[in-house]
Formats: structure tokens, sequence, C-alpha cells
């Protein structure tokens, strides 16, 4: 699978993985063990793997591309 996620789109998709990783623990250890903060903990894992990977299985489903020319393919 080709790069599909831009620059930008990997630098947010990396600080809101973590901010949701850091969410569902939260609701784990100090709340209870919840499904949405399971839910959110999962969530943020694929979105941050997305952004570190630069690659996007949705992205590639329906043909979008986040690089800018400028970065270059």
């Amino acid at each position: 699978m080709d790069r599909n996620v831009g620059e930008t789109d990997r630098l947010v998709r990396i600080a809101v993985g973590a901010l949701l990783i850091a969410t569902g623990t939260i609701l784990a250890l100090a709340v209870e063990f919840t499904v949405p903060g399971m839910l959110a903990a999962v969530v943020g894992i694929a979105t941050l793997v997305s952004g570190i990977t630069c690659r996007c299985g949705i992205y590639q489903l329906i043909g979008m591309n986040s690089v800018d020319r400028a970065e270059g393919r």
C-alpha cells in the first residue's frame, strides 16, 4: 500500500490518537473499565498507527490521498 496520508494529516492523527489513548486509559484506570473508554483507546491506537505509518486503509478503500505533490509520493 502506497503512502496516502500527508504531513499535516499525519500530525493530526498522531495527536488525536495519543489523546484518545490517554482518555481511554484514564477512563479505565480512574473511573472504571467502561466500553466507551476501551473504544476510545482502540480507535486511538488505530489512528496513531495510521499517523505513524502514513497509510490509511479507509483512504485506500475510497481512493483518497492527502499527500501533497510537493511532499512527493
